[in-house]
């Protein structure tokens, strides 16, 4: 796996979030602008990354980390905000007290514990 690989599905992940955040805030023309880079990182992705289900996981598990706290930060709220509408803060706030961002390292550790036995 190749480090641009990763590097282009993080911003994949933290794009889209800025770009809802700025939605969300109301600044819809730097939220489009944000939003035309998103749509060039993916066909990046699309036409230059090899497909491989470790960078689906580490997709899925950045989102997970990441996502709530740029979201948060881009729509101008205060960073570990927890909402109250989407079942997602809901299943948060009823179940775990951690911060995404300690899934996340978590996440980490096992994903490179994982790895690290498949190239032995």
């Amino acid at each position: 796996m190749k480090p641009l690989s990763i590097i282009l599905i993080f911003l994949l992940c933290e794009l889209e979030a800025v770009y809802e955040g700025l939605e969300f805030r109301g600044q819809k023309t730097i939220a489009k602008s944000v939003q035309v880079i998103w749509l060039l990182d993916a066909f990046f992705i699309w036409k230059f990354v090899e497909f491989n289900w470790w960078l689906v996981l580490i997709y899925v598990l950045l989102r997970i980390t990441l996502f709530g706290i740029t979201f948060n930060l881009s729509a101008g709220l205060k960073w570990n905000f927890i909402g109250t509408t989407s079942w997602y803060d809901r299943y948060l706030a009823k179940y775990f007290m951690l911060a995404p961002i300690w899934w996340g390292a978590i996440y980490g550790l096992i994903i490179s514990i994982l790895k690290y036995k498949d190239e032995r």
